[in-house]
């Protein structure tokens, strides 16, 4: 077993709140930027509101959960 496979047999075995810290650690750890970091509480708020209504009033472009997961598998590939 490599010495990742047994950090993560570990952590797996943490209480739900535990394994959640782990989890947002290591996601802060990562390069990648939030998109939404430049917007304000109210422009969040403001932003959701707009989905939230396009997906109401049928405007949205909705794809099937699976469909979406297969998505976000393919990109964590590359």
């Amino acid at each position: 077993m490599s010495n990742s496979d047994e950090i993560i047999s570990k952590a797996l075995q943490l209480p739900e709140e535990k394994r959640t810290q782990v989890a947002l650690r290591l996601l802060d750890s990562l390069d990648a930027p939030d998109p939404h970091a430049h917007l304000t509480d109210d422009e969040l708020q403001a932003e959701l509101a707009r989905r939230v209504k396009a997906v109401v009033d049928g405007t949205a472009e909705l794809i099937p959960a699976d469909q979406a997961i297969e998505q976000l598998r393919a990109e964590l590939k590359k």
